[in-house]
């Protein structure tokens, strides 16, 4: 069976997802599916002006969709346009059609770079306003505001927009899209100019200063924030050495399993080079992870089904979590590009902690998207 898929009508699909990427289409979102259970055929299943719920709403538990949405973020007034890319494997796929499928998931990603954020989910259940919203900010490096029980801001921190605040024009802003914020701090009443009480003076004059420092950084820091624009020297570029690394543990014959990439001096502006390879398995690949890396990794296994060897290609991004959040925000340029040299494999990963990986954590998602797990027994 081809590793490849295909339109069953190119022009239509591609037109879909460039609408969505394109900011000035009222065109928030589209899904794509297999034709006819087709692992090798896409089809323009639906397309929408709507928001997240909209979006949610036009996936199944019993089919393989792919999903990119367009949204906004408010990062120091400025209003940023944001992509996220959703993988939805339903839970009610056979785990034969769900192997079939995930030899193909690597090809097709590929047609909604460039987005942001990703998710895949197995239920329309798992995903909401809320936890997209939490990540895109957490990926942008914008503050998360904290409530207390009177559902007033903690922190001077970015908070979100009601549907009532945005007056933004169709065209530069989707239409009831969901992930629309406001990342400037919010102002305690007491210290609104105007406002002549004793308190609010007081308020002033102790800390009209400070706050005034505390927004100006802000400001400054978030400014930096705003969305990426690719140019040439944005580009990430691959060193030889991780080119060839790839090589080998695509070569069944060689020895090599595992391969880890990383930029050069720790510095995201120089080329991804070699930084590790071996002949184990998982648990021996990521005792190379460090805290203050970024490493993408390819690994190799075996996975046994009905007695029969398979090769499976397993890729990891790790984002250490000392990882400044300027490059977090930097390197977002860079995952399209990562993933072209990669793919294709068969099952990926994003981590940041060492607890999140291992060989069983590994092999369990490979056998779930290959059908090779039993559901009887505890083994896989």
């Amino acid at each position: 069976m081809s590793i490849q898929v295909k339109f069953d009508n190119e022009s239509v699909v591609k037109k879909a997802i460039d609408d969505v990427h394109n900011d000035q289409s009222d065109i928030t979102w589209c899904c794509v599916t297999h034709l006819n259970d087709d692992p090798n055929i896409l089809t323009l299943q639906s397309t929408g002006k709507g928001g997240v719920e909209e979006m949610l709403n036009a996936l199944s538990v019993s089919k393989v969709q792919y999903c990119l949405y367009r949204s906004t973020l408010k990062v120091d007034l400025s209003e940023t346009v944001k992509f996220t890319f959703i993988y939805n494997l339903g839970d009610k796929v056979s785990f034969f059609k769900k192997g079939r499928f995930g030899i193909v998931k690597g090809d097709a990603i590929k047609y909604f770079e460039p987005y942001h954020i990703d998710f895949e989910i197995s239920n329309p259940n798992e995903l909401n306003f809320d936890i997209i919203d939490k990540k895109l900010k957490e990926a942008a490096g914008v503050a998360i505001v904290e409530k207390n029980e009177a559902n007033e801001n903690i922190d001077a921190v970015p908070q979100r927009e009601t549907a009532s605040d945005v007056n933004t024009p169709v065209s530069a802003v989707p239409q009831n899209v969901g992930a629309a914020h406001s990342s400037a701090p919010s102002t305690p009443s007491s210290a609104v100019p105007g406002n002549n009480n004793s308190t609010s003076n007081l308020y002033r004059k102790t800390d009209s200063q400070s706050t005034e420092k505390l927004m100006k950084k802000q400001s400054s820091f978030n400014k930096s924030l705003t969305r990426p624009v690719m140019n040439k020297t944005d580009e990430v570029k691959f060193d030889d050495s991780i080119i060839d690394g790839i090589a080998m543990v695509r070569n069944d014959n060689d020895p090599t399993t595992w391969v880890i990439g990383t930029y050069k001096d720790n510095d995201i502006s120089k080329p991804v080079v070699l930084m590790a390879s071996g002949t184990g398995d998982c648990n021996e690949m990521k005792e190379h992870f460090a805290p203050d890396k970024i490493c993408y990794a390819l690994i190799r296994v075996i996975d046994v089904y009905e007695n029969i060897n398979t090769v499976k290609f397993v890729f990891i991004y790790w984002l250490g979590s000392n990882v400044s959040v300027m490059k977090k925000a930097k390197i977002s340029v860079h995952k399209g590009k990562v993933n072209e040299t990669f793919s294709n494999y068969h099952v990926d990963f994003m981590i940041s902690s060492l607890n999140e990986i291992s060989n069983e954590i590994v092999m369990r998602k490979v056998s779930q998207n290959s059908g090779s797990r039993s559901m009887v027994t505890n083994k896989f």
